[in-house]
């Protein structure tokens, strides 16, 4: 473990952060207790920024599970410098879900008339 960080309902514990140089990014995975049900993608963005010392990134969380039979909330997020960057790399939905950009599900796709 990489390190515990306190918060007000329960802790954040880093199982793996690491660069990868190649992508251009950290990946941060981690458990946040005691939050299934009650943290937003919004609100873990600003508590993995503040409590990492992140500030200033753009932060994408790629997924958040809740374990089975507790609390807890498995997470895995990707840490950029630049946004464009993202963008370039991740599918359009998983950026319209921080975002709330809207997104054309037909683009791309020939339709027949």
């Amino acid at each position: 473990m990489d390190g515990i960080i306190m918060m007000m309902d329960g802790q954040i514990i880093v199982e793996r952060e690491e660069h990868n140089p190649l992508l251009n990014r950290v990946e941060l995975e981690c458990v946040i207790k005691a939050v299934n049900g009650r943290l937003k993608r919004q609100d873990a963005v600003k508590l993995i920024a503040e409590s990492r010392g992140y500030t200033g990134r753009f932060i994408v969380p790629i997924h958040m599970m809740g374990e089975k039979g507790r609390s807890n909330l498995r997470c895995l997020f990707y840490i950029y410098d630049d946004e464009k960057v993202a963008r370039s790399q991740l599918p359009r939905y998983i950026i319209a879900r921080l975002t709330g950009e809207k997104i054309d599900k037909g683009k791309g796709k020939d339709k027949k008339e």
